[in-house]
């Protein structure tokens, strides 16, 4: 498994010492979403998605000292325990970026997995400032930002140093050069839709672990750079979303897809 990185395991334990401080039995998401604010990875990530950062201390603080109030435990000697929840998005994220190739989980990482505890109060805090899981995965692996003050440069695979993707006098765009990869590999459900010729099988439950969609002609090779690309529509299923063109996966939400359902390079 990957190791975490130094600031992000200081962040799980003041989130262990902010429950034992507060004598709560339990060290919830809403003790970690709080001492991520001050982790620079989950800091950095939470600006650029216009979060404002003592609103948000403020509404832990309060959720916590008043809501969980009723957590203490009986017996004072004893340490607070992670809830599962708690559990589950370390591990989460741990899984991520283990997928991903990479060897070390930040606090940005455990800040996406935050939004997959869809029922939790810390996800209904990062909402309620209109940060969604897609604002961040977007900044993670793109440097876009919804507040442009904290925007950064993101190199781009297969450019050359001086980022000019088309230097070559007259040539074509390889994007216009090239057959849209969607409209190639994938059917446009849209499109189908709208002239009431849709297969009654394209719409079957996608199969998590079963079913793998093949993204090779992209040429992503990251898992990130997929996660950037997908959100659920208003009925709770992921969408991809590549320029112009855009697929359904019908059954499942975007937190429950892995880099295990894509076939990358």
């Amino acid at each position: 498994m990957p190791s975490f990185t130094t600031t992000l395991e200081h962040s799980i334990h003041a989130a262990l010492a902010l429950a034992n401080s507060k004598s709560h039995e339990f060290a919830t998401l809403e003790h970690l979403l709080l001492t991520l604010i001050d982790e620079p990875d989950a800091q950095r990530v939470l600006k650029a998605c216009d979060v404002d950062l003592e609103i948000l201390r403020e509404a832990l603080g309060d959720f916590i000292d008043e809501e969980l109030s009723s957590m203490e435990k009986e017996d004072e000697k004893l340490e607070a325990t992670p809830t599962a929840a708690f559990q589950r998005v370390i591990q989460r994220a741990a899984i991520h970026v283990q997928s991903s190739g990479r060897s070390e989980v930040t606090g940005a990482n455990v800040l996406v997995a935050i939004f997959a505890e869809r029922e939790s109060n810390a996800a209904y805090f990062l909402q309620e400032q209109e940060m969604t899981r897609y604002d961040a995965v977007n900044f993670i692996a793109h440097g876009v930002a919804k507040n442009p003050a904290f925007g950064e440069q993101r190199s781009v695979q297969g450019s050359d140093e001086n980022g000019d993707d088309f230097a070559t006098s007259g040539a074509e765009p390889e994007a216009e050069k090239k057959e849209s990869a969607l409209s190639k590999y994938c059917v446009d459900l849209n499109a189908k839709a709208i002239e009431g010729d849709i297969d009654p099988l394209i719409g079957r439950d996608f199969e998590i672990g079963k079913d793998k969609i093949d993204l090779k002609a992209f040429g992503y090779k990251e898992f990130s750079e997929v996660e950037s690309k997908l959100e659920n529509n208003s009925d709770g299923f992921a969408v991809f979303h590549d320029q112009e063109s855009s697929f359904l996966i019908y059954g499942v939400s975007v937190n429950e897809l892995s880099i295990q359902d894509f076939i990358l390079i």
